[in-house]
């Protein structure tokens, strides 16, 4: 029994060690959340005896633990709690974890974009190749020479409370573009209405526009006049890069959808 007690007390230890690493618990949430597998609920005042935790600190660990879904209130007279199953709460962590860590790579991505112009405006140094930067007063000239030889689709991901283009004024080549049978889609933070496909994501962090085969980049500059500019590539790498993120994120929003 000594023997069995150390081998569980060693096994906890070290769930509450990968609890704390993995999940960004505290240490008193991670010792709150082990010790509530003993049983099926538990009140504050258990828990406390349980953790060895004063009381008045166990309700901040426990709305904590709400808040990451790990565990639930079961009942109200007396407050009790208990565990979500790891299944159901490690699934939405997981879910959480792959929205954020396609978002950063998004932030990163625009933040290379700016900086390697930038750095190139300083060197001297050509862009390469398969990349052409153009600032706003040609942009829409551009955008409608685009959108007039586009055949297949124009996928647009949107921030709109930052946007630089206002994609409305090409609002007459959008329409002939779905009346042919185009796949035109926005991703966006704001409803885009006039029967274009849209999924609406609060989450949105980089404007971005994939028009058959060339992918625009949309950001401001960090000069002294605060030029938008629009970065256009037909690089496949960076294209197909943007499709996946693009379609990622357009499945993650029909799923929202379908949960409302």
């Amino acid at each position: 029994m000594a023997d069995q007690f150390l081998i569980d007390l060693k096994s906890s230890i070290q769930i509450q060690t990968k609890l704390v690493r993995l999940l960004s618990l505290t240490q008193n949430e991670a010792r709150i959340y082990c010790a509530m597998y003993d049983s099926d609920s538990f009140t504050a005042g258990e828990l406390s005896h349980a953790t060895d935790i004063h009381r008045s600190r166990i309700y901040d660990n426990l709305r904590g633990l709400e808040a990451k879904k790990l565990i639930m209130q079961k009942s109200m007279d007396p407050f009790r709690f208990s565990v979500v199953s790891p299944k159901d709460s490690f699934t939405l962590i997981i879910d959480a974890l792959k929205i954020e860590h396609r978002t950063r790579i998004q932030e990163i991505m625009t933040l290379g974009l700016k900086l390697e112009l930038i750095y190139n405006r300083r060197t001297g140094s050509e862009m390469a190749s398969d990349i052409r930067i153009i600032g706003l007063a040609d942009s829409i000239h551009e955008l409608n020479r685009l959108l007039e030889s586009a055949r297949e689709r124009v996928w647009v991901s949107k921030h709109t409370s930052g946007g630089i283009v206002d994609w409305f004024v090409l609002k007459a080549h959008l329409n002939q573009l779905v009346q042919s049978g185009a796949d035109v889609r926005f991703l966006t933070d704001r409803s885009v209405g006039a029967g274009y496909n849209t999924r609406i994501l609060p989450a949105i962090s980089l404007s971005y526009a994939i028009i058959d085969c060339v992918s625009i980049t949309f950001f401001i500059s960090n000069d002294t006049e605060k030029e938008s500019q629009l970065m256009m590539s037909n690089n496949q790498e960076y294209l197909s890069f943007l499709e996946q993120v693009f379609l990622d994120n357009w499945d993650q929003g029909e799923v929202d959808s379908e949960n409302k």
